[in-house]
């Protein structure tokens, strides 16, 4: 198979918003002479769509976020070097600092997406040639100077030294419409971070404390309820409320993403305390009373989505969800802990070269879980 006349490449799979874009456009003259191409360019475009499906109607919006272009080659004026076919020339964009980050959604109702790419293209002059065209998406990300503050205490192996933000919810429950209370309480730690960097080891820990119901310490029956001992007995969830617009319409989701940190049946090393039990005898009857027993599990998560963000008609939050049921009607207890989301990164300023382009300080765009 011929090789073809024009190919793009870039530096890396993403950028940040106002950060220069780099790339390269290859040129095979063979086959530039061949098909007859005259002249070769490159474009950069961004858009940002949405559609609601309503009432047997659909509503659709789209926006142009960037459009850059930029002459490369004319035909006369530059040559691959002796004894080669292939010319490569480097090109580069500054990408307005406002842009929105990639991203994609879709739900039966709803869809939108933010996507970006750079075309090469090889244009043949004539009403019947049609020009030749190489493009290769790429993502965007958004600045985050908080996130890149916390980033390097959010290492892999390094522990946690900063503040932390516990969040509790307790509840009394029974196992039917009839009979004692048991108390339950549910603890969520993580670090205190006004933002939490993707692909950065978040760690926390989840504590469940029970009282049971009143039993006889004689009887020598399991105290209910008691907290779970498995991870896979309790869920740590990444969700997401996404609002977007399209026309006069507008539609707010939310959606279960991922589970997390190896709770819930996920993947991940999970560290199990079990505190000693506790008896707490009646007051009045002393072969009565309740046992208080806890449970702690530590672990930490990787957040893979796209940073939280606030365009005109799309609008992406996040939120951690703890649950765990201790069987029975209504007998669980949950916490859901607003989130946000960042790239941990800031843009490069100046003129810099490529060489010392901080490619270890960006994530491996690979390993996010973002549209191409």
């Amino acid at each position: 198979m011929a090789p073809p006349s024009v190919t793009v490449y870039t530096l890396r799979g993403g950028f940040l918003a106002g950060d220069v874009f780099y790339g390269t456009v290859e040129l095979n003259f063979r086959a530039l002479q061949e098909e007859q191409v005259e002249e070769v360019h490159v474009k950069l475009r961004g858009y940002a769509a949405t559609s609601i499906f309503r009432n047997n109607q659909r509503a659709r919006q789209i926006v142009e976020l960037v459009r850059l272009d930029q002459s490369l080659w004319t035909r006369g004026t530059l040559y691959p070097p002796p004894g080669s076919d292939v010319l490569s020339i480097p090109f580069r964009f500054l990408l307005p600092a406002e842009l929105p980050p990639s991203f994609i959604f879709r739900h039966p109702v709803a869809d939108a997406y933010i996507r970006y790419h750079v075309e090469a293209v090889g244009v043949r002059p004539g009403l019947l040639k049609m020009n030749k065209r190489c493009l290769r998406p790429f993502i965007v990300f958004t600045p985050d100077e908080a996130g890149s503050l916390v980033k390097p205490e959010l290492q892999i192996g390094q522990l946690w030294t900063g503040a932390w933000l516990t969040a509790t919810e307790h509840k009394r429950i029974r196992r039917a419409f009839w009979g004692d209370y048991g108390d339950v309480q549910l603890e969520f730690k993580r670090p205190s971070a006004v933002v939490y960097p993707v692909l950065s080891d978040i760690p926390f820990v989840i504590t469940i404390a029970t009282i049971s119901k009143p039993i006889k310490l004689e009887d020598g029956k399991k105290p209910w309820p008691s907290p779970p001992l498995e991870p896979s007995a309790v869920h740590l969830e990444l969700k997401h409320t996404v609002w977007v617009q399209a026309g006069i319409w507008d539609q707010t989701s939310t959606q279960t993403l991922t589970s997390l940190g190896g709770m819930g049946g996920s993947i991940g090393s999970v560290s199990i305390e079990t505190h000693e039990d506790e008896w707490l005898p009646d007051d009045e009857d002393k072969k009565k009373g309740r046992w208080r027993k806890k449970v702690s599990f530590s672990s930490s998560f990787k957040l893979k989505h796209t940073p939280t963000f606030n365009f005109p008609f799309i609008t992406l939050e996040y939120f951690l969800h703890v649950k765990v049921h201790f069987g029975g009607l209504l007998n669980s207890l949950s916490i859901d802990i607003p989130t946000t989301v960042g790239s941990g990164m800031t843009p490069l300023t100046g003129d810099v070269d490529l060489d010392n382009q901080r490619d270890e300080a960006l994530p491996r765009f690979e390993d996010l879980d973002l549209p191409p």
